[in-house]
Protein backbone atom coordinates (compact mmCIF):
# COMPACT_ATOMS: atom_id res chain seq x y z
CA UNK A 1 0.00 0.00 0.00
CA UNK A 2 1.35 3.41 -0.92
CA UNK A 3 1.63 5.90 1.92
CA UNK A 4 0.48 9.47 1.56
CA UNK A 5 3.15 12.15 1.59
CA UNK A 6 2.78 15.01 4.06
CA UNK A 7 1.65 17.50 1.38
CA UNK A 8 -1.13 15.09 0.40
CA UNK A 9 -2.09 14.66 4.04
CA UNK A 10 -2.36 18.44 4.42
CA UNK A 11 -4.63 18.62 1.38
CA UNK A 12 -6.93 15.83 2.56
CA UNK A 13 -7.05 17.29 6.06
CA UNK A 14 -8.02 20.68 4.68
CA UNK A 15 -10.78 19.21 2.53
CA UNK A 16 -12.21 17.11 5.35
CA UNK A 17 -12.12 20.04 7.75
CA UNK A 18 -13.79 22.20 5.17
CA UNK A 19 -16.66 19.74 4.90
CA UNK A 20 -17.34 20.13 8.60
CA UNK A 21 -16.48 23.80 9.09
CA UNK A 22 -17.17 26.65 6.89
CA UNK A 23 -18.09 30.75 6.46
CA UNK A 24 -18.30 34.28 7.21
CA UNK A 25 -15.43 36.71 7.43
CA UNK A 26 -12.10 36.80 5.72
CA UNK A 27 -8.80 35.70 7.21
CA UNK A 28 -5.30 37.03 6.71
CA UNK A 29 -2.29 34.86 5.90
CA UNK A 30 1.22 34.97 4.55
CA UNK A 31 0.03 34.99 0.90
CA UNK A 32 -1.12 38.57 0.45
CA UNK A 33 -2.22 38.04 -3.14
CA UNK A 34 -4.77 35.32 -2.36
CA UNK A 35 -7.97 37.33 -2.09
CA UNK A 36 -11.28 35.48 -1.89
CA UNK A 37 -13.28 38.21 -3.63
CA UNK A 38 -15.60 36.50 -6.12
CA UNK A 39 -15.28 37.42 -9.79
CA UNK A 40 -17.26 34.93 -11.88
CA UNK A 41 -15.37 33.91 -14.98
CA UNK A 42 -14.89 30.93 -17.24
CA UNK A 43 -12.43 28.70 -15.34
CA UNK A 44 -10.19 26.05 -16.80
CA UNK A 45 -9.22 22.67 -15.40
CA UNK A 46 -12.50 20.88 -14.72
CA UNK A 47 -16.26 21.41 -14.93
CA UNK A 48 -16.97 20.59 -11.27
CA UNK A 49 -15.39 20.81 -7.85
CA UNK A 50 -14.97 17.03 -7.76
CA UNK A 51 -13.10 16.98 -11.09
CA UNK A 52 -10.88 19.88 -10.02
CA UNK A 53 -10.09 18.23 -6.69
CA UNK A 54 -9.43 14.88 -8.36
CA UNK A 55 -6.95 16.51 -10.74
CA UNK A 56 -5.28 18.29 -7.83
CA UNK A 57 -4.94 15.14 -5.73
CA UNK A 58 -3.39 13.34 -8.69
CA UNK A 59 -0.92 16.20 -9.22
CA UNK A 60 0.10 16.44 -5.59
CA UNK A 61 0.90 12.70 -5.40
CA UNK A 62 4.15 13.40 -7.23
CA UNK A 63 5.17 16.30 -5.00
CA UNK A 64 7.65 15.56 -2.23
CA UNK A 65 7.48 18.76 -0.18
CA UNK A 66 5.76 22.10 0.32
CA UNK A 67 5.68 25.17 2.51
CA UNK A 68 2.50 25.73 4.51
CA UNK A 69 1.01 28.50 6.61
CA UNK A 70 -2.10 28.12 8.76
CA UNK A 71 -3.95 30.99 10.41
CA UNK A 72 -7.02 30.51 12.59
CA UNK A 73 -9.07 32.85 14.75
CA UNK A 74 -12.15 32.63 16.95
CA UNK A 75 -14.15 35.78 17.63
CA UNK A 76 -16.90 35.94 20.25
CA UNK A 77 -19.05 39.02 20.85
CA UNK A 78 -21.27 39.29 23.92
CA UNK A 79 -24.05 41.62 25.01
CA UNK A 80 -22.30 42.47 28.27
CA UNK A 81 -24.23 41.83 31.47
CA UNK A 82 -25.87 38.64 30.17
CA UNK A 83 -22.58 36.86 29.55
CA UNK A 84 -20.62 34.79 32.06
CA UNK A 85 -17.16 35.97 33.15
CA UNK A 86 -15.59 33.19 31.07
CA UNK A 87 -17.38 34.32 27.91
CA UNK A 88 -16.60 37.94 28.66
CA UNK A 89 -12.91 36.98 28.71
CA UNK A 90 -13.26 35.37 25.26
CA UNK A 91 -14.95 38.50 23.96
CA UNK A 92 -12.04 40.77 24.91
CA UNK A 93 -10.29 39.88 21.68
CA UNK A 94 -9.89 37.09 19.15
CA UNK A 95 -8.22 33.80 19.96
CA UNK A 96 -5.59 33.35 17.27
CA UNK A 97 -3.34 30.54 16.09
CA UNK A 98 -0.55 30.77 13.53
CA UNK A 99 1.40 27.75 12.32
CA UNK A 100 3.97 27.89 9.52
CA UNK A 101 6.77 25.70 8.22
CA UNK A 102 7.86 23.13 5.66
CA UNK A 103 6.62 19.58 5.18
CA UNK A 104 8.03 16.52 3.45
CA UNK A 105 7.99 12.78 4.05
CA UNK A 106 11.38 12.99 5.79
CA UNK A 107 11.32 16.34 7.61
CA UNK A 108 8.70 18.64 9.09
CA UNK A 109 9.11 22.06 10.69
CA UNK A 110 6.56 24.27 12.42
CA UNK A 111 6.79 27.66 14.07
CA UNK A 112 3.60 28.29 16.00
CA UNK A 113 2.02 30.96 18.15
CA UNK A 114 -1.28 31.35 19.96
CA UNK A 115 -2.85 34.56 21.23
CA UNK A 116 -5.48 35.01 23.90
CA UNK A 117 -6.50 37.96 26.11
CA UNK A 118 -3.57 40.05 24.93
CA UNK A 119 -0.98 37.35 25.58
CA UNK A 120 0.97 35.42 22.97
CA UNK A 121 2.54 32.00 23.44
CA UNK A 122 5.08 30.56 20.99
CA UNK A 123 6.33 27.06 20.26
CA UNK A 124 8.45 25.29 17.64
CA UNK A 125 8.31 21.71 16.38
CA UNK A 126 10.95 19.80 14.38
CA UNK A 127 10.42 16.26 13.10
CA UNK A 128 12.87 14.00 11.30
CA UNK A 129 12.48 10.39 10.22
CA UNK A 130 13.52 9.12 13.66
CA UNK A 131 13.74 12.23 15.81
CA UNK A 132 11.41 14.86 17.26
CA UNK A 133 12.03 18.16 19.06
CA UNK A 134 9.69 20.67 20.68
CA UNK A 135 10.60 24.13 21.95
CA UNK A 136 8.15 25.21 24.62
CA UNK A 137 8.52 28.20 26.92
CA UNK A 138 12.10 28.62 25.67
CA UNK A 139 13.18 25.06 26.51
CA UNK A 140 13.90 22.30 24.00
CA UNK A 141 12.47 18.82 24.58
CA UNK A 142 13.12 15.91 22.28
CA UNK A 143 13.75 12.29 21.41
CA UNK A 144 15.93 10.43 18.91
CA UNK A 145 13.82 7.31 19.13
CA UNK A 146 10.64 8.39 17.31
CA UNK A 147 9.91 10.47 14.22
CA UNK A 148 7.93 10.74 11.00
CA UNK A 149 8.84 7.32 9.61
CA UNK A 150 7.99 5.67 12.93
CA UNK A 151 4.69 7.54 13.18
CA UNK A 152 3.69 6.50 9.66
CA UNK A 153 4.53 2.87 10.36
CA UNK A 154 2.68 2.87 13.67
CA UNK A 155 -0.32 4.66 12.15
CA UNK A 156 -0.62 2.14 9.35
CA UNK A 157 -0.38 -0.76 11.80
CA UNK A 158 -2.91 0.76 14.20
CA UNK A 159 -5.65 1.92 11.82
CA UNK A 160 -5.17 -0.44 8.90
CA UNK A 161 -6.86 2.26 6.82
CA UNK A 162 -6.20 2.58 3.11
CA UNK A 163 -5.37 6.26 2.37
CA UNK A 164 -6.12 5.76 -1.32
CA UNK A 165 -9.63 4.58 -0.41
CA UNK A 166 -10.07 7.73 1.69
CA UNK A 167 -9.01 9.88 -1.26
CA UNK A 168 -11.47 8.07 -3.49
CA UNK A 169 -14.26 8.79 -1.02
CA UNK A 170 -13.43 12.48 -1.20
CA UNK A 171 -13.50 12.38 -5.00
CA UNK A 172 -16.73 10.40 -5.20
CA UNK A 173 -18.78 12.47 -2.77
CA UNK A 174 -17.33 15.99 -3.03
CA UNK A 175 -20.23 17.37 -5.08
CA UNK A 176 -22.73 15.71 -2.75
CA UNK A 177 -21.48 17.19 0.52
CA UNK A 178 -20.42 20.56 -0.86
CA UNK A 179 -22.01 22.90 -3.37
CA UNK A 180 -20.27 25.80 -5.09
CA UNK A 181 -19.04 27.49 -8.27
CA UNK A 182 -15.80 27.60 -10.22
CA UNK A 183 -14.21 30.83 -11.45
CA UNK A 184 -10.81 32.26 -12.27
CA UNK A 185 -8.95 32.97 -9.05
CA UNK A 186 -6.25 35.49 -8.16
CA UNK A 187 -2.56 34.95 -8.86
CA UNK A 188 -1.15 33.11 -5.84
CA UNK A 189 2.36 31.77 -5.21
CA UNK A 190 3.29 33.27 -8.57
CA UNK A 191 0.76 31.24 -10.60
CA UNK A 192 -2.71 31.79 -12.04
CA UNK A 193 -5.38 29.87 -10.15
CA UNK A 194 -8.83 28.35 -10.48
CA UNK A 195 -11.12 29.10 -7.56
CA UNK A 196 -13.89 26.96 -6.09
CA UNK A 197 -16.18 28.82 -3.67
CA UNK A 198 -19.19 27.34 -1.94
CA UNK A 199 -20.72 25.92 1.21
CA UNK A 200 -22.16 22.77 2.76
CA UNK A 201 -24.84 20.95 0.74
CA UNK A 202 -27.32 19.89 3.42
CA UNK A 203 -29.71 18.13 1.04
CA UNK A 204 -26.82 16.28 -0.57
CA UNK A 205 -25.50 15.10 2.79
CA UNK A 206 -28.98 13.93 3.81
CA UNK A 207 -29.36 11.96 0.58
CA UNK A 208 -25.85 10.50 0.93
CA UNK A 209 -26.50 9.48 4.55
CA UNK A 210 -29.72 7.75 3.56
CA UNK A 211 -28.04 6.02 0.62
CA UNK A 212 -25.06 4.79 2.61
CA UNK A 213 -26.70 4.06 5.95
CA UNK A 214 -30.32 3.55 5.00
CA UNK A 215 -31.55 6.06 7.59
CA UNK A 216 -32.90 9.56 7.19
CA UNK A 217 -31.47 12.44 9.21
CA UNK A 218 -34.21 13.75 11.57
CA UNK A 219 -35.87 16.95 10.34
CA UNK A 220 -34.90 18.84 13.50
CA UNK A 221 -31.25 17.98 12.93
CA UNK A 222 -31.49 19.04 9.29
CA UNK A 223 -32.90 22.42 10.32
CA UNK A 224 -29.91 22.98 12.60
CA UNK A 225 -27.55 21.82 9.89
CA UNK A 226 -29.08 24.37 7.50
CA UNK A 227 -28.41 27.14 10.00
CA UNK A 228 -24.74 26.15 10.09
CA UNK A 229 -24.58 25.85 6.30
CA UNK A 230 -26.11 29.32 5.80
CA UNK A 231 -23.24 30.86 7.77
CA UNK A 232 -20.54 28.75 6.17
CA UNK A 233 -18.16 29.62 3.35
CA UNK A 234 -15.38 27.56 1.79
CA UNK A 235 -12.83 28.78 -0.76
CA UNK A 236 -10.18 26.68 -2.51
CA UNK A 237 -7.53 27.85 -4.97
CA UNK A 238 -5.64 25.51 -7.32
CA UNK A 239 -2.90 26.24 -9.84
CA UNK A 240 -4.54 26.59 -13.23
CA UNK A 241 -1.77 24.76 -15.07
CA UNK A 242 -0.15 22.50 -12.47
CA UNK A 243 -3.42 21.79 -10.54
CA UNK A 244 -1.55 22.00 -7.23
CA UNK A 245 -3.55 23.39 -4.26
CA UNK A 246 -2.54 26.89 -3.16
CA UNK A 247 -5.13 27.95 -0.59
CA UNK A 248 -8.01 26.66 1.52
CA UNK A 249 -10.32 28.94 3.47
CA UNK A 250 -13.16 27.86 5.73
CA UNK A 251 -15.20 30.26 7.80
CA UNK A 252 -18.32 30.20 9.90
CA UNK A 253 -20.34 33.12 11.30
CA UNK A 254 -23.30 32.54 13.63
CA UNK A 255 -25.61 35.17 15.07
CA UNK A 256 -27.47 35.10 18.39
CA UNK A 257 -30.58 33.84 16.56
CA UNK A 258 -28.52 31.11 14.90
CA UNK A 259 -27.12 30.02 18.25
CA UNK A 260 -30.61 29.97 19.76
CA UNK A 261 -31.83 27.74 16.93
CA UNK A 262 -28.90 25.43 17.56
CA UNK A 263 -29.89 25.18 21.22
CA UNK A 264 -27.04 27.35 22.47
CA UNK A 265 -28.85 28.82 25.55
CA UNK A 266 -27.31 28.21 28.97
CA UNK A 267 -23.54 28.47 28.63
CA UNK A 268 -23.91 30.71 25.54
CA UNK A 269 -26.33 33.15 27.17
CA UNK A 270 -25.37 36.71 26.28
CA UNK A 271 -23.45 35.77 23.12
CA UNK A 272 -24.32 38.00 20.16
CA UNK A 273 -22.16 36.27 17.56
CA UNK A 274 -19.44 33.68 17.03
CA UNK A 275 -17.03 33.65 14.12
CA UNK A 276 -14.36 31.12 13.16
CA UNK A 277 -11.91 31.73 10.33
CA UNK A 278 -9.23 29.30 9.13
CA UNK A 279 -6.86 29.72 6.19
CA UNK A 280 -4.23 27.29 4.91
CA UNK A 281 -1.73 28.39 2.27
CA UNK A 282 0.52 25.96 0.38
CA UNK A 283 3.50 27.13 -1.67
CA UNK A 284 7.11 26.45 -2.70
CA UNK A 285 6.39 22.91 -3.86
CA UNK A 286 9.46 20.70 -4.20
CA UNK A 287 11.70 22.78 -1.94
CA UNK A 288 14.39 21.10 0.13
CA UNK A 289 13.24 20.58 3.73
CA UNK A 290 15.82 20.30 6.50
CA UNK A 291 16.53 21.63 9.97
CA UNK A 292 19.28 21.93 12.55
CA UNK A 293 18.56 19.78 15.58
CA UNK A 294 19.08 21.46 18.97
CA UNK A 295 22.44 20.62 20.55
CA UNK A 296 20.84 20.09 23.96
CA UNK A 297 17.34 19.06 24.94
CA UNK A 298 15.38 17.54 27.79
CA UNK A 299 13.36 14.32 27.39
CA UNK A 300 9.69 14.84 26.56
CA UNK A 301 8.74 13.45 29.96
CA UNK A 302 10.02 16.68 31.51
CA UNK A 303 7.29 18.79 29.84
CA UNK A 304 4.72 17.93 32.48
CA UNK A 305 7.18 18.93 35.15
CA UNK A 306 7.66 22.32 33.51
CA UNK A 307 3.91 22.97 33.48
CA UNK A 308 3.69 21.72 37.05
CA UNK A 309 6.25 24.30 38.09
CA UNK A 310 4.26 27.05 36.40
CA UNK A 311 1.09 25.92 38.13
CA UNK A 312 2.85 25.92 41.48
CA UNK A 313 4.24 29.40 40.88
CA UNK A 314 0.82 30.70 39.92
CA UNK A 315 -0.82 29.21 43.01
Amino acid sequence: MRRLTLPVTLVVLAVLLAAGCGGGGGSSSSNEGASSTAEPAAPSGGSSGAELLSSSLAAVQGVKSAHYALDASVNVKTSGAGASPQLAAFAQGPITIHLEGDASSKAFTADGSAGFSGQTFAAKLLLGEHEAYLNLLGQWYGSKEFGLADAQTKGAQTTGADPQAALQQVRDHFDEVLTGELSDGPKTDGVDTTKWEGTINVEGIAALAKGLGGKEIPAADLDKFKVVASGTKLVMLFGKDDKLPRRFEFHIALSADDLATLGGGGALAGVESVGVDVTIDLSDYGKQVSFDAPAQFQPFEQILGAFGGLAGAGG
